[in-house]
This record gives structure tokens, sequence and C-alpha cells, in this order.
């Protein structure tokens, strides 16, 4: 094209044989229209095939001065569109690795490794994998054509980089090598063994993650010379593929920690609840060696908390989540349980429960479960001296956030002259304890007997607690 600029159109070399372009002009001059197409022109060189747009020049009044006559070599045009169809290849080849990722390592770099072949125009290829130290590359994926030309029975996986040749020096020198002439003599070849795929041309990257090498790409017997750009090809493809390896490195040492924190924090459950239960038992077994009625209950509610608290871990032992438990179901065997230890005589008690299906942590579940000890257990011993019909009412409902948890009896009713907030009694201020701990609300209704209404969220403690 350098031959065109700084001339006018009447002395362009082409001008005076090529009358077709002449008439071209002609009828965009005449119709104001755009002509566009290819045309081939007689230059000193030889004739050249040119795409060309010849469009009319107007003034501001619309009239005509001239035509801009845009003419583009079709070979670099040809370039230019075989480059965007490899950037299409590469990109529908990220796409593909991306949707890959619940695939096998195998799965993924053998696609990743075909991808780089066809991209490159290469006729095989091979991918390899180095250790932290940088002297050892383990052989992942060799191309299809490769495996098929290939005649060595067994095919050796790890290569110690100090005893690699040719195809060792991308590692060595730390950049990409291209050998676009493999017979050529050269010193640092070591040969390569019989059944050996033939080799004319072949290319290298070493693919870095920050300054440690991870990974080699090779690539050889292209038709034509490797260049530049397909080491770029090479670089974007490889990249891409190296962060969804580290991903997926990532998710599995995830899922491997969360094995082993779900394994572990399952065994501490199961502990606590045997601790507990043997703790239980011997309060229960102490109860009854005393002669005092007053010792043996302090001992059975002591019991009866710290059975709570086993029931809990239990359930969270059993959980297949182990950062909640289901409460309602909890809850219910623990008010069975509850019952069955009283001194009243449980088929005479008329329990009534509506709870809602509810998850609870286990920083609020146990402390709750401790509450519903002390107000069930304070009213199965006190609630009932002069009622007929013995009713224990207990509520649960979630309502967005919050949880509502009722404890109801229809006995005489707490005390009017008690205020059961500042106690004397280690029930109650066990309950106010515990009620500051998970941040609840708690109020009292001695209508109809005694009404505990407790609000909560299950949301996790402050550390202070």
């Amino acid at each position: 094209m350098e031959e065109f600029i700084g001339k006018k159109w009447a002395g362009l070399d082409f001008f005076p044989t090529n009358t077709k372009i002449n008439q071209k002009i002609i009828k965009v001059l005449q119709t104001h229209r755009t002509q566009s197409g290819t045309i081939t022109l007689v230059l000193k060189k030889g004739l050249k095939s040119f795409n060309y747009v010849f469009n009319i020049i107007k003034v501001d009044k619309g009239s005509s001065i001239g035509v801009l006559a845009v003419l583009m070599d079709s070979n670099q045009l040809k370039n230019i569109s075989s480059d965007e169809n490899l950037n299409e290849v590469r990109l529908k080849a990220m796409i593909c690795l991306y949707e890959m990722s619940d695939c096998s390592l195998g799965e993924i770099t053998d696609y990743a490794l075909e991808q780089l072949v066809e991209i490159t125009g290469s006729k095989l290829g091979y991918l390899s994998f180095l250790n932290e130290t940088e002297d050892l590359l383990t052989m992942y994926s060799w191309s299809k054509e490769a495996m098929k030309k290939c005649e060595i029975n067994d095919k050796p996986i790890y290569y110690p980089v100090h005893e690699t040749g040719l195809w060792g020096e991308a590692i060595r020198q730390r950049k990409p090598i291209i050998i676009n002439d493999f017979k050529a003599p050269n010193k640092l070849k070591k040969g390569y063994p019989k059944g050996h795929v033939h080799l004319k041309r072949h290319m290298n990257v070493p693919i870095f993650d920050g300054d440690k090498i991870v990974a080699l790409a090779g690539v050889g017997n292209k038709k034509e010379s490797y260049i530049e750009e397909d080491i770029t090809q090479i670089r974007i493809l490889m990249n891409f593929l190296w962060s969804i390896i580290k991903r997926k490195n990532s998710e599995k040492a995830l899922r491997n920690s969360l094995n082993e924190k779900e394994v572990m924090l399952n065994e501490i459950h199961h502990r606590v609840k045997n601790n507990l239960q043997v703790i239980s038992s011997l309060l229960a077994l102490q109860a009854d060696f005393m002669e005092s009625n007053e010792a043996k209950n302090v001992l059975l509610e002591a019991r009866g908390r710290v059975k709570s608290m086993a029931m809990t871990h239990d359930k969270f032992y059993h959980a297949d989540d182990l950062s909640k438990i289901n409460f309602s179901q909890y809850l219910r065997e623990l008010v069975d349980d509850i019952l069955l230890s009283s001194l009243q005589d449980s088929k005479l008690i008329n329990l009534q429960i509506e709870l809602d299906n509810s998850l609870l942590n286990l920083e609020i579940a146990l402390p709750l479960g401790l509450i519903v000890n002390e107000i069930l257990t304070n009213s199965l011993k006190h609630a009932f001296v002069e009622s007929d019909e013995k009713i224990i009412f207990i509520y649960l409902h979630k309502n967005y956030d919050e949880f509502e948890l009722i404890l109801k009896d229809n006995g005489v009713g707490f005390p009017e002259d008690i205020d059961f907030r500042n106690t004397d009694t280690m029930g109650m201020q066990l309950v106010m304890s515990l009620i500051m701990q998970i941040g609840a609300q708690i109020e009292l209704n001695i209508n109809q007997g005694t009404e505990f209404i407790i609000k909560f969220k299950n949301e996790s403690l402050d550390e202070d607690y």
C-alpha cells in the first residue's frame, strides 16, 4: 500500500489499466450511492486483491465535491478474520471450562489441551503440572492425536526437570520456547525414545502463579511457524484453566476441613452428652440415699437441669446440621421427660402443645431448654395444689425473625407480692440470668394461672456471654 501514499488518483500505476474501477467511481458520482466489493488491481509487483468502499463526498448544501475511496488488502482482512475466529474459539473454550467445574481434573485438562491444539493450529500437545519445588513434572494430558501416533507402551508420568531435554528449557529458562525447525542441531537436545511422535515444530509455555511455575503446556507440528500470538493464546487459556483448578482445590480443601470439623463437633457433642448423663445418673443415685426430702428435691432439680443439657447435645449429635437443631422436636421430648420425672402423675396432666417447626442455634437452644425445665418444673411443684383439672399449655411461634415462647398453667398463679425478676429462689434467678444471656424479653401474666411469655431471636450471642 506504500506505493499509493502521496499520489493523486490519476497518477497511480493501475489507473489507466483498470477501467472497471473508474466505472464504479463514475457511478458513485452519478448516483451518489456507495459502491463496495472486491477488485483485483494491477500493481508493479503483480496482481493484488483489494476490498473497496467508494462513497460520495458532499458539502453542507448537498452538492458533491468528490469520491472517498477506501481500499484494504484482502489478505490482511483474512488475517483479522482468522484472529477473530481464534478469539471466538478461545472464548467458547473458556465458557465450556467454566461449565465443567464439577468434572474431574482429568476431564478438564483433556478438554483444555484439545482446545490449545485447535487454537494454535497444532497437530499434537501435552499438559503437565509442576511440583512446589519446581523440579518434577507430572504429565496429566496428551492430545488425542499424540496418543494415536505415540508407539511407546509404558509412557512415563513423572519427569525430573534436570533429566528433560529441550522440552524442559521452558522451565529452566522460565520463558516460552519456540522451535520451528526441530531437525536443526541443538546442543540441548537429548533425543526422544523409540516410538515417540515425530516432531517438526515444537513450542511450550510455562504457566505462572505469582512467581511460581505451576504448569507447562506444549504443542507441536503446526503447519506454519509458531509465533508470539500462539504464546498469547496459550497463556490466556491456561491461566483461566489454572484459576479453575485453584478454585477446585480450594473447594476440596474447604470440604475436607468442614468434614473434619463436623466429625470433631459430633465427637464433642457425643462426649459432652455422655458426661452429662453420667452426672445426671450420679445425682439421681445420690438423691436415693438422701433421708431429707428437701435435700433429695434439690438433687433431683439439679439432675433435671443436667438432663436437659444432655438432651440438647444429643440432638446436635444426631442432627444433619451441626449448627442448628429442631427445637420443636427437642422441646416435646424435654417436656415428656420432665413430666415423667416429676412427682405428679403425668396421666393427670392435660398437656396442650402448639409448636411451629423451628431450627435454633446451640447457644440459644441450650439456655431455652434450661428455662423451660425451670418454669415447667416449678409449675408441676406449686401450681396444682387446688386444681381439679391440671392444664399445661406450651406455645412456640415464629413471627418473621422473632420467636414467641409461652409457658402457661391453670394453677394457683404466681404470688402477686413477689417480683419474679428479683427473687431469692435459685430457679427464677437462673431463668432471669439465662434470659439476659440470650438477649430475650420475658413477661408474666397471672390471670387464670401463671403465664410466662418469652420473646427472643435466633442470633449469635456477644462474646461477653
